[in-house]
């Protein structure tokens, strides 16, 4: 009979199998075993399987100074029955014992987001993605310029933001490798640059809104959709890191997404100033085909500017006269004061 033996990490993902047909398998460190197992821990002849006439597994402790435990890490006897499908610990070792007829998982059907995956992973797709990037990075730096531009004065930003844009990708392919996943460093590296895209057309959007509804308005539109952008770039990140869909990877998205705008907002109230002597104001001036309403005729601008200061006009008299009737009162009780003490 045929038994599958598959090596399992600590996550539970398989990192080696063997499948053997012999009435009774070998396990240990030493070659002359089936399996030989490469670590300090596992004796050079730890343990053996032995499949019965009638079918059964059955696994034996061969003397071993570490030991043998099932999944709930309990030490098992020297002599123990196995079923398919069930895990044992070599020490610290984890392994599974399978028959060949042993059902497997239902095939996962490719979805839209991997379809979407392997689009973004296409060098050429990364390539135009990049100079995209790179050449709005370069019109920004241009635009900021107050003084005569030079080509060797973006070598150190561009670098700079290089090796920033690179510790994404970077960071989840290491965390991939830890977990024994597919590393995707094209497709993570892609999903980056376009939400920095999808985030440049935000900020150019707002700044149309901002000049035409003014700047909280434009502020609460950028924020809302950058927090989206975010939570889905996230969300496909972790998609990429494991491959599945699943509920957890909604609540994680939603839990960094919330934890990065906090953070912002935070950083955002600690520099406003409490008091501020200059008035607020937008000095934003774009051409008039980009005003979605119609502006006010220079005769109503004039009528409600001197509507304006007649209404303050008025609270300041009645501030005055207010003023005078709370002074004239004060004087007469003085005076009432003083005649009394008389």
């Amino acid at each position: 009979m045929e038994l599958i033996i598959q090596q399992l990490n600590s996550s539970g993902k398989v990192i080696a199998q063997h499948k053997i047909s012999k009435q009774k398998i070998t396990l240990g460190r030493a070659y002359s075993n089936d399996i030989i197992i490469d670590d300090p821990h596992i004796c050079p002849h730890h343990a053996q399987l032995e499949i019965e006439d009638n079918g059964q597994i059955c696994l034996v402790d061969c003397n071993s100074i570490n030991g043998i435990f099932n999944q709930n890490k309990k030490q098992l006897a020297a002599v123990t029955n196995l079923n398919s499908g069930d895990s044992i610990y070599l020490a610290k070792l984890k392994f599974r014992i399978l028959r060949v007829d042993h059902p497997v998982a239902a095939t996962v059907a490719l979805t839209q987001s991997e379809k979407t995956a392997e689009f973004i992973s296409k060098k050429s797709v990364v390539l135009l993605l990049s100079v995209l990037i790179l050449g709005l990075f370069i019109l920004g730096e241009f635009l900021k310029s107050l003084t005569e531009f030079s080509a060797k004065s973006l070598y150190t930003p561009i670098i700079s933001f290089i090796i920033v844009l690179l510790i994404w990708p970077l960071f989840w392919s290491l965390l991939s490798r830890f977990f024994k996943h597919e590393v995707r460093f094209w497709a993570h590296l892609s999903c980056l640059l376009i939400s920095l895209l999808v985030f440049k057309l935000i900020l150019f959007v707002g700044t149309i809104v901002s000049y035409n509804f003014g700047t909280q308005t434009a502020l609460i539109f950028q924020a809302t959709l950058s927090y989206l952008v975010t939570f889905i770039c996230l969300k496909f990140s972790l998609y990429l890191f494991n491959q599945r869909k699943n509920k957890r990877q909604v609540k994680l998205s939603f839990i960094f997404t919330s934890a990065i705008f906090a953070l912002l907002a935070v950083g955002v109230y600690v520099k406003k100033a409490e008091f501020s002597a200059l008035p607020k104001y937008s000095g934003l001036i774009l051409p008039p085909a980009l005003l979605w309403h119609q502006g006010i005729e220079k005769d109503d601008f004039i009528k409600s500017a001197q509507q304006v200061f007649q209404d303050a006009q008025q609270e300041s008299v009645k501030e005055t006269d207010k003023s005078t009737e709370h002074g004239d009162a004060l004087e007469e009780a003085l005076q009432d004061e003083t005649v009394s003490s008389q």
